[in-house]
């Protein structure tokens, strides 16, 4: 018996879900292990490398996994197999030459940087180079996955099998020689992302149909170009809201401190994780509630996803303020004690981001592509340039300093656009102002 389109689309946001919270646990707990295995100084090496890893990948993925989401989707639903499979290969050639560019570039770049500090980061950007084009492929693969209905598959290689087969294989290292090195690691992160690159592109040629592989292919390589170029700069910006802050407290201060600040996000992403459950939970119905012209309900829901997001961050904040430096130190370390005052600073900003409510989540639900990469440009120049001036006073404090000046501006300009766009209050002020209606 076959199942209808929307059940299978429940069933795929439901294990969508699972699937997101079972990642991050994954990665929580190999923060935890890569913490205790490298200590406080080799682990902001670590992070350092894998920060600048993941932003050159960004730059490699040139804006094509967004952009086949789409057009795979579009060529499958057409049975126009040339352009599926002109797709698949031109999209990969590309990303894979941009990426090894880059990757070159980042061994040179570590090893002509002057300075003795700088040679402890000369083999691990070796190693941490082959990350470029892996993590880069990897999305691309997904994306592609995701767009021939392979919605839950697409999402699993870098969201759990990554961080999964990454901290079996620390596990086993450290259990065989009872130590582990930074290059080691970043070797094990090689390895894991390998695997999951393999099992992407063995999983797509299952996918395709057999007509698209054995087309000639089609292409169209400056119209896919432009169309990717607005979509890169989107992803780009994403991802440096990822990583600039560990960019900018490696750069600026010392490897010890990098790996305070690195703890104190791991743990955030762990706090945050109801934060993420409204937004995945309520971004569907935005749209359908938009498209269907619902105005009254959506401004109900907003006002609701507003409330849980602040709710949780204020919690998150009151549970960090009472039992954080005791829990940083059971599952990290002592040594890393001194992440808890970042950590809560963090859990500030997130408070703060729930406040302006899920701005961010409806401007692509209702096609304001332009405006969301205006909110996400600011806010990343705000938060660099007050990084530079917190970071080089207080060190990974100020970086969490930085991010709450950036939430600031983010959310002050999404929750513009999004009125702008919907006539609808997008913030947490929508709940006082219609417990003071008549």
């Amino acid at each position: 018996m076959l199942r209808r389109p929307g059940g299978q689309l429940v069933a795929a946001s439901f294990w969508s879900l699972v699937l997101r919270g079972a990642g991050m646990l994954s990665t929580f707990v190999l923060g935890i292990q890569l913490a205790r295995y490298l200590g406080p100084a080799q682990y902001g090496i670590y992070g350092l490398t894998l920060a600048v890893a993941m932003l050159l990948s960004a730059f490699a993925q040139l804006g094509l996994p967004t952009l086949a989401t789409r057009e795979v989707a579009l060529a499958r639903s057409g049975r126009d197999f040339p352009e599926l499979r002109g797709i698949i290969r031109w999209f990969a050639l590309a990303t894979l030459t941009v990426s090894i560019v880059l990757a070159a570039v980042f061994v040179v770049g570590a090893n002509l940087w002057p300075g003795t500090a700088a040679d402890q980061f000369k083999t691990p950007a070796t190693i941490g180079a082959a990350l470029v084009p892996l993590f880069a492929l990897t999305v691309l693969v997904s994306a592609e996955l995701r767009a021939l209905n392979r919605l839950v598959l697409g999402q699993s290689l870098e969201i759990l099998v990554r961080p999964l087969t990454q901290s079996l294989l620390c596990l086993g290292v450290f259990l065989a020689l009872g130590s582990l090195g930074v290059n080691m690691a970043l070797a094990l992160s090689v390895a894991a992302s390998l695997l999951a690159l393999l099992l992407a592109a063995y999983w797509l040629r299952r996918e395709l149909p057999s007509e698209a592989r054995a087309a000639e292919p089609r292409h169209h390589l400056r119209k896919w170009l432009r169309a990717a170029a607005p979509l890169a700069l989107t992803d780009v910006l994403r991802q440096l809201d990822g990583v600039y802050a560990v960019l900018l407290v490696g750069l600026l201060t010392s490897t010890y401190e990098t790996g305070i600040f690195r703890v104190a996000q791991s743990s955030m992403m762990l706090i945050a994780m109801p934060l993420f459950v409204v937004q995945v939970v309520v971004a569907p119905t935005l749209a359908r509630l938009f498209e269907g012209g619902e105005s009254a309900k959506l401004q109900s829901l907003l006002r609701l996803a507003a409330l849980a997001s602040f709710a949780a961050g204020a919690v998150g904040t009151l549970l960090v303020a009472v039992a954080g430096k005791r829990f940083i130190s059971l599952a990290f370390g002592a040594d890393y004690a001194g992440a808890w005052l970042p950590l809560l600073i963090l859990c500030v900003y997130q408070t703060v981001t729930g406040l302006f409510g899920v701005g961010l989540v409806l401007l692509p639900m209702v096609g304001a592509g332009r405006e969301l990469t205006i909110s996400y440009a600011a806010a990343m120049f705000a938060s660099v340039i007050s990084g530079v001036v917190f970071i080089l006073k207080w060190g990974a404090i100020g970086a969490a300093f930085a991010a709450i000046v950036g939430a600031v501006v983010n959310g002050l300009l999404a929750s513009y656009f999004a009125r702008s766009r919907t006539g609808l209050d997008v913030t947490l002020l929508s709940l006082v102002r219609a417990n003071r209606s008549p």
